[in-house]
């Protein structure tokens, strides 16, 4: 079912927070199978899945270029097949969550909605490529939130996702964005990292496999616990 927006680029303030996915708005994804060592057998002929912490939160299109090249690919082979190696693990995608599960953490809808409510411009920087950010947000009924993004089949880097998802969201609103304004969400140490290169503000939430610490060490500007409490999180906006 398609839900329209109810809201107007009128009323839409000209802040934008750009959200991660996984592990920031997702807690859990139950899958029947491993679409990426599905994709990976079926386009490159590897059995292969993803199994490097260093590649926690990277853009799909860098995940696909480091694990072919540890099996044993060059660079052109890989992006020779990297167009249709996304259109067949979409499919695999789709087929492993008709069964499966995806849950939200607590009251991310709630946050969403209030956030929307008071002119907000919500956007995605994940390494996820777009048509598989939707899979997910969609089943989560959660997708009509976002307007804009940087995706994984953007770029090979994940701060160029952010200046992407910045330059897409500037075209909407027809306005320069001062950078004060934007404001990156994320569990992960990249996402922090991200957010530097583009002059932008960094929110952390310990709900995925990084510490205080770590997120702070690696540039968050606020880290919060989780986004369940959405005056911490105006706060971290203000």
């Amino acid at each position: 079912m398609t839900i329209k927006k109810c809201y107007t680029m009128k009323n839409m303030s000209q802040k934008l927070i750009l959200f991660d996915i996984d592990k920031t708005l997702i807690d859990k994804m139950v899958r029947t199978f491993d679409p990426w060592r599905a994709a990976f057998k079926a386009v490159y002929g590897i059995d292969a899945g993803i199994d490097s912490a260093e590649l926690l939160g990277a853009p799909q299109k860098q995940i696909v270029l480091v694990s072919m090249k540890k099996a044993g690919l060059s660079t052109e082979e890989i992006e020779a097949k990297m167009e249709h190696f996304f259109q067949v693990l979409e499919s695999f995608y789709k087929d492993c969550l008709k069964d499966g599960e995806i849950v939200l953490f607590p009251k991310t809808v709630e946050m969403l909605e209030a956030l929307r409510l008071r002119g907000y411009l919500l956007g995605l920087v994940t390494g996820n490529t777009k048509s598989i950010s939707f899979l997910k947000l969609d089943r989560a009924e959660i997708g009509k939130y976002f307007d804009v993004g940087g995706y994984g089949d953007d770029a090979y880097e994940r701060s160029e996702l952010v200046s992407v998802a910045i330059q897409r969201a500037e075209e909407k609103l027809g306005v320069k964005l001062n950078k004060e304004d934007v404001f990156v969400v994320g569990d992960s140490v990249k996402d922090m990292e991200a957010a530097k290169p583009n002059g932008v503000k960094a929110i952390g939430v310990t709900t995925g496999k990084f510490s205080r610490e770590d997120l702070v060490k690696a540039g968050a500007d606020t880290v919060l616990e989780n986004l369940e409490n959405i005056d911490d999180l105006l706060a971290a906006l203000a």
